[in-house]
C-alpha cells in the first residue's frame, strides 16, 4: 500500500506472467517463495525482506494460516491459486499440524530468512531487509528505491482480515490474475 501511494503499480500477488510483467512492485506471492527465480528474469529488481521479531510473526503467520485454513486452503478443491499454496509448501513444507508448532514455524522462519541473506549476501544494493517498527523505517524504503522522501508513514492493514487489499481503489493497483492463466515465468 505504501508503495501504491508512491505512485507504483502494485500487486499484491502476481500469479500470472502478465501481472508480473505490468506490475513495478510485488508483494507476497510468488516473491517471497521464488525471489531467485524472479530475480533472474528481472535481474535490475529490488527486494525487501519484511523482518521482525519471531514472536509478531509467528502471531501475525497464525492468524492469517487459520484464516486461510477456514477458506479451504490445502484441501483438494481449494479456492486459493495455486501459486499461493506453492509458494507456502515452498517454505513450510506441506500443510499440516506441524504449522502451528512454534518450534517448527521458527525453524522454517530462520531457514527462510538465512536462505534470503544468504542469497544476496555479495548484493547489499539489491536487499533492504526492512523492520517496520523502526520509526524511519519508511524512510529507509525511501532511500533504498531512490523515491523522493514525503511525509508519510506505513499503511497498518490485514490486522483484523487478510483481505484489506481487495478494498482498496486504485488505478495502480495491479489485478493477480492479469491477462491470461500462463503462471509460467
Amino acid at each position: 500500500m505504501a508503495l501504491l501511494d508512491c505512485g507504483l503499480k502494485t500487486a499484491h500477488c502476481a500469479y500470472t506472467q502478465s501481472a508480473l510483467e505490468q506490475a513495478q512492485v510485488v508483494a507476497d506471492t510468488p516473491a517471497y517463495a521464488d525471489y531467485p527465480l524472479l530475480d533472474q528474469h528481472y535481474p535490475d529488481s529490488k527486494f525487501i525482506y519484511l523482518d521482525r521479531e519471531f514472536e509478531l510473526w509467528h502471531t501475525s503467520f497464525i492468524f492469517l494460516y487459520r484464516q486461510m485454513l477456514g477458506l479451504g486452503f490445502g484441501a483438494q478443491n481449494s479456492r486459493f491459486h495455486p501459486r499461493v499454496e506453492q509458494s507456502y509448501f515452498k517454505v513450510f513444507g506441506p500443510t499440516s499440524n506441524k504449522l502451528f508448532d512454534p518450534i517448527y514455524l521458527s525453524s522454517c522462519y530462520n531457514q527462510h530468512k538465512t536462505a534470503i541473506e544468504q542469497y544476496f549476501k555479495n548484493r547489499a544494493d539489491d536487499l533492504l531487509q526492512l523492520n517496520l517498527s523502526q520509526t524511519d523505517s519508511y524512510y529507509q524504503m525511501m532511500d533504498f528505491l531512490g523515491l523522493e522522501r514525503k511525509p508519510c508513514d506505513f499503511p497498518h492493514l490485514n490486522s483484523k482480515r487478510v483481505t484489506d487489499w481487495t478494498r482498496i481503489q486504485s488505478r495502480l493497483k495491479v489485478d493477480s490474475n492479469a491477462g491470461s492463466d500462463d503462471t509460467s515465468l
